[in-house]
This record gives C-alpha cells, structure tokens and sequence, in this order.
C-alpha cells in the first residue's frame, strides 16, 4: 500500500484537525506551568526574607502601579548588544485569543505596516506608520507588542535587520538600586527595577519575585498513559531559546534509548496555547511518518531543497534586507506543505479571526505585475536582489532559475494553486465541525456531486474527499 494512504488511513484527524494534538497540548503547557512554578519556589526559598520598612518617598517623577510588571528595559541582539529601538512588520505580530475577539480587523489594519517600538526612560512607546488611527487602536498595538514579547517572538534592527530579543524587568541579574529620578539611559539601568529596589512608599525593601534561570524542561509521555496510547512521545523536551520552533532535526528515535523524542526550542516562560497546538501539530506529522518507516521531515524534499538553515534565516530576519523579495520568502515559508498542516489547526481555533485564510488568500491571489516595469523588465534592484540570495544563501530550488523573472514566472503558478489548495482545506475542515456561521469569513464547503455515468468521490462525513 503506498504510504501516504496507509498515514492517512491511521491518523486520528476529521478534515485535518487532530484531537490528540490538543490533547498534549493541553498537557504539555499544564505541566510547563507546573514546572516553572516548582523552579521559582525553589528560587525563591534561598533568598534571605526581608520585612518590608515604611520609607519616605523620595521626589520621583511618576508613582509606580503594583500593577504595572514585566516592563521592556531593552532589546539584546545574539552578541548581547543592547538597543533602545526594534521594529517589527504587522504581519508578523502575534495577540492572543482575546484581541482576536475584542477586534477581528485588527491583522487587516496593520498589515504591511512596520511598528516602531522605542525604549523611554519613563517605558516604552509604539509608532505605526503610515495610515493609522492611533486614537483607536494605538493602545491595542501596545498591548499586542507586549504579547508578541513576552511570547519570545523577534524583533529587528532598524538598520541591519538583525534579530532582537525583548528584555523584560527582572530578567538580568543587575544589582538594584536606590533611584530618586530617572536613569540616563534605559539601556544600562531598568527603571522599574530602579523604582522596586530605591526606597519607594511603603515597599522600601521590594524585589521582584526571584525566577529560577531554566535551561530544559523534560515531561515523561507516559506518565500520561491515555494520551500516550494516542501519539506516543516518551520524552517531551523543552529547551530554552529566543525563538519557537519543533525542531525537526533533533527529533525522533534516540538512537540509544530507542525511545521517541520531541524536542522544542523555545522561550520557556510565557507560551500561548496557539504555539502549543501549532508545534505540536509539527511534531504529530512527524511521528506518523517515522512510526511507518517513512522519510521524517528533515529528510523531506522540501527541507533539502527549500526550507534549509539558510532559509530559516531568511525567515528569522534576513529577508528584511530584501526590501522587494523578503514577502515572497515569507509566503512561501507560510503556505509551505509543511506549515499548513499546523496554521490549520490554529485557524480552526480562531476562525473569526481568519488570519491563516487571509494569507491563503493573498497566495492565491497573488500577482506579478508589480514586480515589472512598463516595458517588462525587472523592476530597479529586484535583480540584485535575487543574485545577492543565490549567492548567500543555500537554497537549492532557487537556484534553478536563471534569473528573477522566470523564478517570478514560477512562484506566482506555485502560489496560487496552493492559495486555493490552502482555502479549501480551510473550508472544508470549518464546514466539517460546524464553525461556519454568518460572522466567519470563510464560505460554506460545499461536498463534490455525483458525476454522471460515475460514482463520484462523495459520501458521508468519514469519507469525505481530499
């Protein structure tokens, strides 16, 4: 029997939306809580306990809100060089549930926008350019850049576009102080952690509650055996980092223990429930391609050919040095085979929101024409563009084409047909579980009909086509 079939056959999934994925999911981020909580008790125990002393305020510029915690101080790059500033594209601003719910638009909004965000000695501030109503949504940019931070998603540097991490208050290991006004510079001092350590009102002693410095996390599969019987991970390992990824290349059979490993790099602290679906889901596909012997995903075609440590670092910033090129990158990263399967099921989980459809949309709609001058010719630098990717960066299928035309040529025939590949998925998996209602942007699925003188691909909900 041909392989695909067989993982077809045996995956647990009703039009691509798996239950034992959220089951983990639900899980893993429960004793993630779990875990984290532990590690900072025990953190917490070895700090010598201080009585609080009632202290005279000292003549500070603004009052401090208990309120008010995990400030931005500054942005780090790899090296550990600090910046006051980092912007990130629109499209690539994460919110959680909530902002989705509260306003829908707002991914329409800031699409194509880039948002400036800026380190003040007083905090931070937000700039959206272009055409944007700060009166209205300013405040909610605010608070969807304070998620996107705390979630360890990147920021970029202005001017190289090099990756930045956000730093919060309490995150480094400064030395606290007694402050009486502001800091010089936001980037060598926290001002919150200044106004918690001086001798402010009643909390002259204040310290931020100690957080233990976790490397890894391990959850034992099998200490939940239900869900173990389902999708059979023996070890789920989390290890820190500044980005969020299943990492493909790690995962799998230890060839020692023979156990099965799943292992993430993450940023511990602050994980949403939409990354643990979403990587999981990864990490789902993967275990039924192995556990039937076939090719995992680092040994897939489109790993070797396109989603290489190059283009990975296209996707991690890189391809902000390519004004013109650097959505096409994008797109083909978020409409790949390999990505589909998990911003499916995040779309499943938000479908008012339709931000996966939007983009399948755009890839379906996708044209050229812009890309060329009146006369047909590349537009000014989008050659270069596409040289300068060939020659510094490893990815194979590019490399097929001889220039930026043909390659335009080819990408626009390979968006479109997944665009419309990707809204039928869509589709068909909202129509399925009933989340289809007049406020949801996709249009009713609609099953294929018998064909005359055939039998047709249709039939009952278990056995629906695709």
């Amino acid at each position: 029997m041909n392989l695909k079939k067989l993982i077809k056959q045996t995956l647990n999934e009703v039009a691509g939306i798996s239950f034992e994925v959220r089951e983990w999911a639900q899980i893993l981020s429960n004793e993630i809580d779990r875990l984290v909580d532990e590690a900072d008790k025990v953190e917490s125990d070895k700090q010598p306990k201080e009585e609080p002393q009632k202290v005279e305020p000292k003549n500070h510029v603004t009052t401090y809100d208990e309120s008010d915690s995990d400030y931005i101080t500054h942005f780090e790059d790899l090296g550990g060089d600090v910046y006051d500033d980092a912007i990130v594209p629109g499209d690539e601003l994460m919110y959680d549930a909530e902002t989705i719910k509260d306003h829908p638009e707002i991914s329409n909004i800031i699409k194509g926008k880039t948002i400036t965000v800026s380190v003040e000695s007083w905090g931070y501030s937000v700039r959206v350019d272009g055409n944007f109503d700060d009166n209205t949504y300013g405040e909610v940019v605010e608070d969807m850049v304070a998620d996107h931070a705390s979630w360890g998603q990147p920021f970029y540097d202005n001017n190289t576009h090099n990756e930045l991490m956000a730093v919060f208050e309490g995150d480094g290991e400064e030395d606290l102080e007694d402050v009486g006004e502001y800091p010089k510079s936001s980037s060598s001092d926290s001002w919150w952690s200044g106004i918690g350590g001086g001798n402010y009102g009643n909390y002259g002693n204040w310290k931020p509650t100690p957080r233990a410095k976790i490397d890894e996390l391990i959850i034992n599969g099998k200490d939940f055996p239900e869900a173990y019987k389902k999708f059979s991970v023996d070890k789920w390992i989390f290890r820190s980092a500044d980005r969020i990824e299943y990492s493909h290349n790690e995962s799998g059979y230890n060839k020692e223990t023979g156990e099965y490993e799943v292992i993430f790099n993450v940023p511990i602290r602050g994980l949403s429930m939409g990354m643990f679906v979403h990587e999981t889901k990864h990490a789902y596909d993967d275990w039924n391609r192995m556990r039937h012997g076939g090719k995992p995903i680092k040994d897939s075609w489109e790993i070797k050919n396109i989603y290489t440590s190059d283009f990975e670092k296209l996707i991690l910033g890189g391809a902000m040095k390519f004004p013109q090129l650097g959505g096409i990158i994008r797109m083909y990263y978020l409409g790949s085979k390999l990505e589909t399967p998990a911003y499916l099921e995040n779309e499943y989980d938000a479908p008012r929101a339709g931000v996966y459809r939007d983009t399948a949309k755009k890839l379906e709609n996708f044209k050229i024409n812009h890309f060329f001058n009146k006369k047909g010719q590349p537009a000014k630098g989008l050659q270069e563009e596409f040289v300068d990717i060939l020659i510094n960066y490893n990815i194979p299928f590019f490399r097929k084409f001889k220039d930026v035309g043909s390659f335009l040529e080819h990408t626009k025939k390979y968006f479109n047909k997944r665009g419309k590949d990707i809204v039928r998925k869509i589709d068909k998996a909202l129509y399925v579980h009933g989340k289809v209602t007049d406020s949801t942007p996709p249009k009713k699925w609609t099953p294929p009909t018998k064909p005359k003188g055939g039998r047709g691909n249709y039939g009952t909900q278990g056995t629906l086509p695709f």
